[in-house]
């Protein structure tokens, strides 16, 4: 659980000092008190809150590896306009389960 909440805040720890939201807080309190399991929902997404998310993740500073062709980072974080789903996926280091990191982001 800890590795998928680090992916989505720019393979930061989610401490206090890293991410101060409450949204974080509730993540937490996830990782604190192991309130998760494969059963909290079924394996649905919405894949435009999907690519949101892989795209906050494409433009953190840590990937290993970016696309050439990947836009830059927006203030807003809006989806930027990548040729494929493939594109942008290059150079994120994926966590295990990133199901969990969906659930989370969301």
């Amino acid at each position: 659980l800890r590795e998928n909440a680090n992916f989505i805040n720019g393979y930061r720890p989610v401490d206090e000092k890293n991410c101060p939201s409450l949204g974080c807080r509730k993540i937490r309190e996830q990782l604190d008190q192991a309130l998760w399991s494969w059963w909290t929902d079924l394996p649905w997404l919405n894949l435009e809150v999907a690519k949101r998310m892989f795209v906050t993740v494409a433009q953190s500073s840590r990937p290993r590896k970016r696309s050439k062709r990947a836009a830059p980072a927006t203030k807003d974080k809006e989806a930027t306009k990548f040729a494929s789903w493939r594109e942008l996926a290059t150079g994120i280091q994926f966590p295990r389960f990133e199901y969990v990191a969906y659930q989370m982001w969301t």
